[in-house]
């Protein structure tokens, strides 16, 4: 029985070794995303990860038969990774994982949604995020709906998300829950189209990491603010993208930003007006 018991022990202690070793993880979810990718592909898909590490980690798992390594031409030479049937079985062992973490360890860990039908861009803000965040994606309207929760703190979302449009998307997770902060994923240069957006903030894509992270913070910081602090927030991060961004004779010609800068003054005041008054 002791012998049984040994045995046991070490074939866990190699699985828990294999499976937790840094970069493992990110290389198992990265190829279950996409099926197949080149090593430079791996490489943006993990930006973090130098080429030894990953070179090291796709050595590895493919001598234990999670990865196979297909040589796809010769001249020149491209080789793609994917995952064997062993490899793809590991899907469910993270899940698991992930499962007893939100139940154990993930009690005060922010809730944040990524919404857009890029799957490998929502897969690096996973990878970039967690475990910092609970990180939760979605690729169509449906998918959307079933991440969403009283919990969720931030969704990020593309407007063109496959079954909702522009206008949908905050009305559909102000169903939800009113706290949530709404940060807009916007795709080409920003414009005067941005005043048509009920978000929160908005991120150009494609952005940084750095850049990421910022508006995240700062969104999770005015969580739970009064509407009118909400309002103001939110129309100050607007004429600040305006700015940075269109020409300053567009923007005198504009009413709309007319109007968002009326509106900016009038809440100054009475901001300053309930200041006083307290």
């Amino acid at each position: 029985m002791s012998d049984e018991n040994d045995s046991q022990e070490d074939t866990l202690s190699v699985t828990l070794s294999l499976v937790s070793r840094k970069w493992t993880p990110q290389v198992v979810m990265a190829l279950h995303d996409e099926n197949s990718l080149g090593f430079s592909e791996l490489e943006s898909a993990i930006p973090e990860v130098s080429s030894k590490v990953l070179t090291q980690r796709l050595e590895t798992l493919g001598d234990v038969g999670v990865v196979d390594r297909t040589v796809v031409s010769e001249s020149p030479l491209r080789v793609e990774y994917s995952l064997s049937e062993a490899g793809k079985e590991l899907e469910k062992l993270f899940e698991s994982l992930e499962s007893w973490g939100e139940c154990h360890l993930a009690a005060d860990v922010p809730e944040i949604v990524v919404a857009d039908e890029d799957r490998r861009l929502t897969g690096l803000f996973q990878r970039w995020f967690e475990p910092t965040f609970v990180v939760h994606r979605a690729h169509d309207r449906e998918e959307l709906l079933a991440a969403v929760d009283e919990g969720t703190a931030i969704v990020l979302y593309d407007s063109h998300l496959p079954g909702s449009a522009r206008v949908d998307i905050p009305a559909l997770v102000g169903n939800v829950t009113e706290t949530c902060r709404l940060v807009a994923l916007l795709t080409g240069r920003i414009d005067l189209g941005l005043l048509e957006y009920n978000c929160d903030a908005a991120i150009r894509k494609p952005a940084t990491k750095g850049a990421v992270s910022e508006v995240i913070e700062t969104q999770l910081e005015r969580y739970g603010e009064e509407p009118v602090e909400r309002e103001f927030h939110a129309l100050l991060e607007k004429r600040e993208a305006l700015t940075s961004n269109v020409s300053a004779a567009v923007l005198t010609e504009s009413d709309r930003y007319a109007d968002l800068c009326a509106r900016i003054e009038a809440l100054v005041e009475a901001r300053e007006i309930a200041g006083g008054e307290s």
